[in-house]
């Protein structure tokens, strides 16, 4: 039977107008693989096809497997799928082809072939794969734990770094639509439930978590939960968890080092006292023994001195901090200490102290305290050696610039008019210009109804 006389058969006239008015891309094939008919094509004209063969638009490398899919159809092995390229006006196209036997007497007449073009979707769709693989690196390449579970409390998603400590911490492999506390015991699983419930109200929730495993071993994580919006409903959790075991043991053992450095310097700072309050004992035994008048201020200043310096190590000793001592707390246990070493027996002394809460190194704090200790020494033997009562201040101020102030003062006898601390050739003088050098600082005096030595410095 020739291609004219089959396209006589009055059922293809029939099928063939019907087809014009199908939106569908529908093309009729005989048995050498000729376009008999096709309703309509956006990428040829449809003169040029009818007529002709279908290898004439298709690439080299799919005629093949075409040809063995429509010979499948013509010899009664039912209707099949392919997709094809074709290469109109010098492009790539791919076209996804369902063909189907037309019947006409028992006989299989025709191929019909219902086409569609799907290069952008195949384009999209590789797209999409490469930003999956994309994800899917990023997912799992990493150490820490992502994954995603329903409101159910089953793992949708997981990554390898998941199943791999699943695998070590329980003896066993994760899948999708485990229960997430399958990895967990009963004490976590309470009190992971109240954590995914805030999560699944729409809370975003981070905590670090410890975690009992095999072999007596605890795992901390930092965790991150945060709920997983569709149309402003929350129909999920997802979750990001870091290891930090291993920072934790360090933190650890950095505590433990830094315990047995503190108390070894805890005990330093005992020992010092000690040794310097051995040594004050050491020159009140000599004062003892002594009946030169010079001699005995000489050995007074000295054990003052020693006691101020070993004050500083007794308040590190007793202080949490080895660093910082209180210089509030140790101005007034200084001040009170030296007043009653050095006034008179029935000599009435009001000692004032105004002093913010500062921490102090003792890099700083001793040499404030033995300013302090040469400026009220000196108030008593010059000051208010002569009189029966009197008064001394100490002033400390901070101000915004990290400066302190400190500032001792006295009502006794003025100095003289021509004072002058760099002309005055004396010990207590010099030590208190050495002390003021060590601090980086400035030294200012003022005389007339109060003598007043200030010391201005800065923080450290």
């Amino acid at each position: 039977m020739s291609t004219e006389e089959k396209i006589k058969i009055p059922e293809l006239d029939f099928i063939t107008g019907i087809l014009e008015n199908v939106p569908a891309q529908i093309a009729v094939i005989d048995h050498d693989l000729n376009v008999v008919y096709i309703n309509r094509t956006k990428v040829y004209e449809r003169e040029q096809l009818i007529g002709t063969s279908i290898f004439n638009i298709l690439s080299v490398e799919d005629q093949s497997h075409v040809r063995d899919s429509f010979l499948s159809v013509f010899e009664g092995r039912g209707e099949t799928t392919i997709n094809t390229w074709t290469r109109p006006m010098g492009q790539n196209a791919l076209f996804r082809a369902r063909i189907s036997p037309f019947h006409y007497k028992d006989n299989i007449l025709y191929a019909i072939a219902h086409f569609e073009n799907i290069t952008e979707e195949y384009y999209k769709d590789i797209e999409l794969k490469e930003k999956q693989a994309e994800l899917s690196a990023i997912f799992n390449n990493t150490n820490d734990i992502i994954l995603s579970i329903d409101p159910h409390f089953n793992i949708l998603e997981f990554n390898v770094a998941l199943a791999e400590k699943v695998r070590q911490g329980f003896k066993r492999e994760l899948k999708k639509g485990d229960s997430v506390f399958s990895t967990f015991y009963d004490a976590d699983v309470i009190k992971l439930t109240a954590i995914y419930n805030r999560v699944l109200k729409g809370e975003h929730i981070t905590v670090v978590e410890q975690f009992p495993v095999s072999n007596n071993r605890t795992w901390y994580f930092e965790t991150s939960y945060h709920p997983i919006f569709s149309d402003n409903n929350v129909t999920g959790i997802s979750i990001f968890s870091r290891n930090i075991s291993e920072l934790k043991e360090n933190e650890e053992a950095l505590r433990k080092t830094l315990a047995e450095k503190e108390l070894l310097l805890s005990e330093i700072h005992h020992r010092v006292k000690n040794n310097l309050a051995g040594i004050s004992s050491i020159i009140q035994l000599h004062a003892l023994n002594s009946e030169n008048p010079e001699a005995l201020q000489v050995f007074q200043s000295a054990e003052s001195r020693l006691k101020t310096t070993a004050l500083v190590h007794e308040l590190l000793y007793e202080n949490e901090s080895l660093a910082h001592i209180d210089f509030n707390n140790y101005l007034q246990r200084l001040a009170n200490e030296i007043t009653g070493s050095f006034k008179k027996p029935k000599q009435n002394i009001d000692l004032e102290i105004y002093c913010p809460s500062i921490q102090l190194t003792i890099e700083q704090s001793i040499p404030c305290g033995l300013l302090i200790n040469e400026f009220l020494t000196n108030a008593f033997k010059h000051g208010l050696r002569n009189r029966p009562e009197g008064k001394i201040c100490i002033n400390v101020e901070y101000s915004g610039d990290k400066t302190i102030s400190i500032s001792v003062s006295n009502n006794g006898d003025p100095l003289p008019d021509t004072f002058t601390p760099e002309e005055l050739n004396t010990t207590g003088m010099f030590i208190i210009t050495t002390l003021v050098m060590q601090l980086g600082g400035e030294l200012k005096f003022s005389t007339g109804k109060e003598t007043c030595f200030t010391v201005l410095f800065k923080h450290d």
